[in-house]
């Protein structure tokens, strides 16, 4: 029962608990720096690097959009109304359901949501325009498993995958490989892959886990151990251990960012991860609320202000999908 009240209470702002050590914590969805009291939180930035070489059973699922709902049809006890049940319709503005210039329009296709814990229109009004982006803006989903000293990353955290059944790009494709040789403020690095071009870009995984970049100008070829290598020879100096992965090719090219919804534990020990494509758009200013609120006819809602239980919430994580779930981190 305690443990169903936490849900209820994250619900309420569409976060979710994670339980990790003993310890709940209580992840939601942002893009920008932010900051409330003492409290000062960075903009979100990728925190690991996938490669071939620290995953397996990798799988992508492209996301159907024929069945989202284009509108989602909210009751909740409405403040203004001294608490009573209400109802109140959020459709997707900003996509092609009501533009009649759009070929392909999109259809009404409405969703029942219990907003328990909502009572403000405004609140409800910013929920549905987030799902919507979601719906509308994230496309693909992956999973993969991981070893249990190779994840580095938490529920809510960036990711930037690359691997050989996932080519985004239709040209310039980039490889996955590891680092042969590496070392500390090195202006070189040795990767184990031959005919590279003479330039280009490298993602590696750092020594804390996180994901670094280098611009490469110059080749060289080596042998390591009786095996054909090629050495990089970077514009800057870099930290990176041996046996790191890496990816290499065109600038700006080489990996997708996804967000992680979802780790669960395998019976050998090993990490399932579930992760969504990151959408820079989808956390875009909401502009004000243009529907007529029911308890104040015509008196237009402003959607930006907030209470201050909704900013202590922030912007939670969204569950547009359906594939945000309980998350239980084990370690």
């Amino acid at each position: 029962p305690a443990w169903e009240w936490v849900l209820a209470i994250c619900a309420a702002g569409r976060a979710s608990p994670v339980y990790v050590n003993g310890k709940i914590s209580i992840v939601y969805q942002y893009r920008d720096a932010h900051s409330q009291g003492s409290v000062s939180v960075p903009a979100k930035a990728a925190t690991q690097l996938f490669t071939s070489g620290n995953l397996e059973k990798f799988n992508v699922q492209w996301l159907p959009r024929a069945n989202r709902p284009t509108a989602f049809v909210y009751q909740y006890t409405n403040e203004g109304e001294n608490y009573r049940q209400d109802v109140l319709t959020v459709e997707d503005a900003e996509g092609s359901l009501n533009d009649p210039t759009e070929l392909h329009q999109d259809v009404y296709r409405p969703e029942q949501q219990q907003a328990y814990g909502v009572v403000r229109s405004a609140q409800l009004f910013r929920d549905g325009v987030f799902r919507h982006r979601i719906n509308r803006l994230v496309k693909r989903k992956v999973d993969f498993q991981t070893g249990r000293w190779a994840l580095a990353a938490q529920v809510g955290d960036l990711i930037e995958i690359e691997t050989e059944v996932m080519r985004p790009f239709d040209s310039d494709i980039p490889t996955s490989g590891a680092v042969v040789l590496g070392g500390v403020n090195v202006t070189s690095i040795t990767v184990d892959h031959t005919s590279l071009p003479s330039s280009g870009q490298i993602k590696f995984r750092q020594p804390d886990g996180t994901p670094g970049t280098a611009t490469w100008s110059g080749t060289g070829t080596a042998t390591v151990d009786g095996v054909a290598v090629t050495e990089l020879l970077l514009l800057s100096s870099v930290t990176v251990d041996k046996g790191a992965a890496c990816v290499f090719g065109s600038v700006d090219k080489l990996v997708e960012t996804y967000e992680i919804v979802n780790i669960s534990l395998n019976e050998d020990l090993t990490r399932a991860v579930t992760a969504l494509q990151w959408v820079p758009e989808v956390h875009d200013d909401i502009a004000p609320a243009t529907f007529t609120d029911g308890s104040a006819v015509g008196t237009l809602v402003n959607a930006i202000s907030r209470s201050r239980a909704e900013q202590l919430v922030m912007t939670p994580v969204a569950l547009g999908l359906g594939l945000l779930a309980l998350v239980v981190a084990m370690s």
